[in-house]
């Protein structure tokens, strides 16, 4: 079985990549559809196999895809109900990102920053780096943190390190991809959303720095959490274009390629 997952894994991503390859030349009809980050860095279409393709300022691309998620069932009410969301201290940029995104893009009364966190719970004994915690040492220290800051919901990543394939058999070119584990915390729930999540680069083009890279994860994060709070979880249904389009645009909002 764990042979079978491999495959559909490899088969899910050789479409991903294949969506990279495509070359697309001027701006899309459906302009609004196309969202930029609040960093400025990433802009983001829907594509076919994978869950989106996001475009750096310096021009390249990064495709993004969520493997072995699991959404419990009241994960879109609670989100719609929820006051305060709180991010946990981030292993790098990439929650800092998202806690700037959806400070202008989630409706909450309170966001609460990695840096807050960190710095309200280093004050205690709970431990803050995910990556060296059991899931239950996690949960613990997730529903303690809760308490303190008074959160209905905590974000936190895990990175699971870095994946670098040479396709020397096919005509893609090699990839690295940036892994992480996104998990949406509830008090009341316990864990709402988690996902494994790949941010696939291609090599040997633009590839984007590492700030931008974070800066894509981040974005994937606030964008997955918005299809969770709508209801809209069928990443097939979404992504219905057959083949990726997407657009730069530069601060006078011009359509660059």
């Amino acid at each position: 079985m764990r042979f079978g997952a491999q495959t559909v894994r490899i088969a899910k991503r050789a479409v991903l990549l294949a969506s990279l390859t495509i070359p697309v030349s001027g701006c899309v009809a459906a302009a609004p559809a196309i969202m930029m980050a609040a960093s400025g860095i990433a802009v983001a279409t829907s594509v076919y196999g994978g869950y989106k393709v996001y475009q750096s300022v310096s021009g390249g691309e990064i495709g993004v895809e969520f493997e072995d998620e699991h959404i419990h069932p009241s994960a879109q009410s609670t989100l719609r109900d929820a006051d305060v969301l709180a991010f946990w201290v981030s292993p790098d940029r990439s929650l800092v990102e998202a806690a700037q995104i959806a400070e202008t893009e989630i409706s909450f009364d309170q966001i609460i920053t990695p840096a807050t966190t960190g710095a309200r719970i280093r004050q205690t004994d709970i431990p803050t780096e995910l990556a060296q915690m059991t899931r239950r040492e996690q949960d613990e220290a997730f529903a303690r943190a809760a308490d303190i800051l008074d959160a209905d919901l905590i974000v936190g990543v895990v990175k699971l390190g870095v994946e670098h394939e040479t396709n020397m058999l096919s005509l893609q070119r090699a990839t690295l991809t940036q892994n992480y584990r996104v998990i949406l915390y509830s008090p009341t729930y316990g864990r709402l959303w988690t996902s494994n999540l790949g941010a696939v680069a291609r090599l040997g083009g633009s590839l984007p720095s590492d700030n931008e890279a974070q800066a894509i994860v981040g974005r994937a994060i606030i964008d997955r959490l918005k299809d969770i709070a709508s209801g809209n979880t069928d990443r097939e249904r979404t992504a219905a274009l057959t083949a990726p389009m997407s657009c730069a645009q530069d601060v006078v909002g011009q359509c660059v390629r």
